[in-house]
């Protein structure tokens, strides 16, 4: 199985050996859509790098409302805080469509950074960026309209899932426009104002788990000059 490690980027320079050496233990676990991998709470036990698929990762607030946190896709890890202490998972985390995941405890992991000072710098500089990109997120719904925010958001899952098809480019997410609304911090019916908006400008169209931006550099002039 030590071929599931070359799916992630994080673990490529590193020799089969050397996960041998550390009796490293490591599983290969598959969710369905909707399958919740570990909830807000829990406690730690291991770390997950995505082999196919999509995670979304949440927290939900004292009425009840999800607040997503971030979008995970293939050769990413998660979760992103607490890997030197022993505190519960931040977070849930649920698979959005069909997945695939290498589980790796939490102490084999540790001990793997610790004999491995490379990737340990690797782990360390992703996680930063994570919180950075958290950070700017934060700072764009404080200072940004609904519909600034929006067209961001587009053009950042164009950027990370977009496939371009017969000159348009279309994101094969199962995004609800609830699913948006929690990104942005904002209702349901807010963001299905703002698509159609977008939609009658021929901007976009919106089908079954997909988003198709019919001219992604329009859509950035129009965020630039908004």
């Amino acid at each position: 199985m030590f071929h599931l490690f070359r799916k992630i980027p994080l673990f490529r320079d590193i020799e089969p050996d050397a996960f041998e050496r550390l009796h490293l233990r490591f599983d290969q676990r598959n969710y369905p859509k909707h399958g919740t991998i570990f909830r807000e709470g829990q406690e730690r036990e291991a770390i997950f790098f995505i082999l196919k698929g999509i995670v979304k990762t949440y927290k939900v607030d004292e009425t009840g409302k999800e607040q997503l946190i971030s979008l995970l896709h293939q050769g990413e890890m998660f979760p992103h805080v607490g890997l030197f202490d022993d505190v519960p998972y931040p977070a849930t985390a649920e698979a959005i469509q069909e997945t695939e995941l290498l589980v790796i405890p939490i102490s084999d992991f540790r001990n793997l950074l610790a004999s491995h000072p490379r990737m340990a710098a690797q782990v360390i500089a992703h996680m930063e960026q994570k919180i950075m990109d958290l950070q700017q997120r934060l700072q764009k719904m404080m200072s940004a309209d609904v519909l600034h925010r929006l067209i961001d958001i587009l053009l950042h899952l164009a950027d990370e899932y977009g496939v371009v098809q017969n000159g348009h480019t279309v994101i094969h997410i199962p995004l609800t426009n609830q699913d948006l609304a929690n990104m942005l911090g904002t209702s349901r019916e807010t963001v299905s104002r703002m698509l159609n908006h977008l939609k009658k400008e021929q901007l976009l169209d919106t089908g079954r788990q997909q988003i198709i931006l019919y001219d992604p550099e329009k859509l950035k002039l129009k965020r630039n000059h908004y």
